[in-house]
């Protein structure tokens, strides 16, 4: 992969080009669930390919391929080259940020490899799980591992070569409740960059009794009543608030109008950038690519920009974006660093690292006197 990607990075520099960069991406991805005591689903599925990006007077091309071979990089780069200027007929020409040429290797720490567990232990877990799930009130159990790893290498016309290597691990239960023609959901999941230790700290085993419990209790559960009031969010609820209301809203390409996929555009425009009041003076949020253990987590992004941590919001005012090359220019700052790619077919955007919230000092008894 190393050598291919080189060998790439030494075809992309020809006449014309301004930029380019090629990334080689190998995924294993395993899956298994269990529903309702029968298994589900076992697969692994794998697959291998590059992406090649240009610049051509100003403009970008980029083609892909699942053959590594140097007939198809050849193909590859002159169907880039093509959309290039193609694209650049439309005389928008795109600013891109220099960045430093790195020569680094990344491998996300881990402790036990999820690959070399065995099925049987996994699915044996499941099982477990599908068993502590069981009631006369739960009509639907579902459990689930999934577990990927990936293997990058990045090379650049500015002379970067990066290696990185990733393993994701994760799982969930979750439970459908019915009595009387009511019918409830309830459900756990969590994910993280690290092995299948991190499966055994979700202790999925007390998580099964109390998310049954919870699904069988809100069968029970009065209405909550109407009205304006203040509310304490706990963990769950709020890391979705904070990716939508904030991780989502704060992609610079949904900001300029690039992007409006799955989330939609961004109400947090640039006029409002150090002055919009988000929050309260309390409120502190920020894009964190180095936190430990994130699935935002890497050494460098899809462009060969290094991991940073970067204010969002600072005692509730917004101060800042994610960003790629291609857009931080937009407001005369440096690529926040999280351009990232969905896989070596498709070309890096704007998307989320791991946005954090800093805790405060308040203790949840002191907030609810509060």
């Amino acid at each position: 992969m190393k050598d291919f990607a080189i060998t790439i990075q030494d075809l992309l520099k020809q006449p014309g080009v301004e930029y380019g960069d090629v990334r080689v991406v190998h995924v294993v991805e395993e899956n298994i669930a269990v529903k309702n005591g029968k298994i589900e689903d076992i697969r692994r599925e794998e697959n291998l390919g590059f992406g090649i990006r240009v610049m051509i007077n100003g403009a970008w091309g980029f083609a892909s391929s699942s053959n590594l071979t140097i007939v198809s990089a050849d193909k590859a780069i002159k169907n880039a080259v093509g959309a290039a200027k193609a694209a650049s007929l439309t005389g928008i020409k795109t600013e891109f940020h220099k960045e430093e040429a790195y020569i680094e290797r990344y491998v996300a720490p881990f402790e036990k490899d999820p690959f070399s567990i065995s099925i049987e232990k996994k699915i044996k877990l499941l099982l477990t799980l599908d068993e502590l799930l069981k009631d006369k009130q739960v009509i639907n159990r579902y459990s689930h591992l999934n577990f990927k790893r990936l293997h990058q290498v990045f090379a650049s016309t500015e002379g970067s070569v990066i290696e990185q290597e990733f393993i994701d691990s994760g799982g969930g239960i979750s439970v459908i409740t019915m009595k009387n023609g009511e019918i409830q959901t309830r459900s756990f999941s969590n994910y993280g960059r690290r092995g299948f230790e991190f499966i055994e700290e979700l202790d999925l085993v007390q998580k099964a009794q109390q998310i049954k419990e919870q699904g069988i209790q809100l069968l029970h559960a009065p209405l909550c009543p109407e009205g304006i009031t203040d509310v304490i969010i706990d963990t769950d609820q709020m890391a979705l608030q904070i990716h939508e209301s904030i991780g989502h809203a704060l992609e610079l390409d949904r900001v300029l109008g690039y992007e409006a996929s799955y989330a939609g555009t961004s109400f947090a425009t640039l006029d409002k950038l150090n002055s919009f009041q988000y929050g309260s003076e309390i409120l502190n949020v920020y894009q964190d690519a180095t936190y430990p253990g994130g699935l935002g987590t890497f050494g460098f992004d899809d462009e060969g920009v290094k991991a940073k941590k970067e204010v969002l919001i600072q005692e509730g005012i917004l101060r800042g974006y994610l960003s790629s090359r291609d857009t931080a220019p937009r407001i005369g700052r440096k690529s926040s660093g999280a351009a990232r790619a969905q896989d070596w077919s498709r070309i890096p955007i704007v998307r989320m690292t791991n946005i954090n919230l800093e805790p405060g000092e308040s203790s949840l008894e002191e907030m609810i006197q509060e």
